[in-house]
């Protein structure tokens, strides 16, 4: 899998879905920014979720958060699963390499395909909320999240 891949589906190739969520602020990479409620808050994501059809809402999931070993267990837990026989989507964030290694099958990344469709699905939706203003415009992380969850 590589960037290379061009193969088009629906307009918008794996090219070009990179380029859009670089065009998306990306605070994974900016530094400075003071992340509490007064300054960010859930009503982006709500709003775009409720517009894709809150997705989240057709699967059973389990969140992992805290400051230490949530990729560790995160992908241990989809390891068990996979094993036990269950069909298994696994997201993590920050990628290492390349965007496509957040949203998993199993312990698979993506096909690039996949995931310029998924990045057209949420596209305009994106540019919907932006039109709201530029404190609606959703970061990279919000887009690349609402993309794992219509997966």
């Amino acid at each position: 899998m590589g960037t290379a891949e061009s193969a088009t589906v629906r307009g918008m190739n794996y090219a070009s879905a990179v380029s859009f969520l670089d065009g998306l602020a990306n605070y994974e990479r900016q530094t400075g920014y003071l992340y509490d409620t007064k300054n960010f808050s859930m009503d982006r994501m709500h709003t775009l979720l409720r517009d894709l059809g809150e997705p989240q809402k057709g699967y059973p999931s389990a969140v992992i958060a805290g400051t230490k070993g949530k990729g560790s267990t995160s992908a241990m837990l989809a390891s068990i699963l996979t094993a036990a026989g269950h069909s298994v989507g696994l997201y993590t964030s920050p990628h290492l390499v390349e965007y496509p290694e957040r949203i998993r099958i199993g312990l698979d990344p993506i096909p690039n395909g996949e995931f310029a469709e998924l990045a057209e699905a949420v596209e305009p939706h994106v540019n919907r909320l932006a039109e709201r203003g530029e404190d609606w415009r959703p970061t990279a992380f919000e887009a690349v999240t609402a993309m794992a969850l219509l997966g």
